[in-house]
């Protein structure tokens, strides 16, 4: 499910294929056309790839601070800080260029 909410080539793929074996309904296509499931797809995929966001963050957290027996919250709010933009770069790096005519 995870990769058909985010990758739009096999979404499109799946639906194609269901479109092949179906019997009557193509349940992919109507998940597109209608509205509200869409939309209901499209917060899920938001949940999930949060959800995927909290996770890195937590295990990048864990894997700095590994080494560290005593750790201060000062130190910690920095490793937290340091992560959260490494995790604004990794994001920006994703994002397509914008063509101002």
């Amino acid at each position: 499910m995870y990769k058909y909410l985010t990758d739009n080539d096999y979404r499109k793929q799946a639906s194609n294929y269901y479109d092949i074996i179906k019997s009557t309904i193509n349940v992919f296509e109507m998940m597109e056309q209608i509205p509200h499931y869409a939309q209901i797809l499209q917060l899920f995929k938001s949940l999930v790839i949060s959800n995927n966001t909290f996770a890195s963050k937590s295990r990048l957290i864990n894997k700095l601070l590994s080494n560290s027996d005593n750790v201060n919250d000062k130190q910690l709010n920095g490793v937290i800080k340091y992560v959260d933009k490494l995790n604004t770069l990794s994001f920006m790096r994703t994002l397509t260029p914008i063509a101002v005519n």
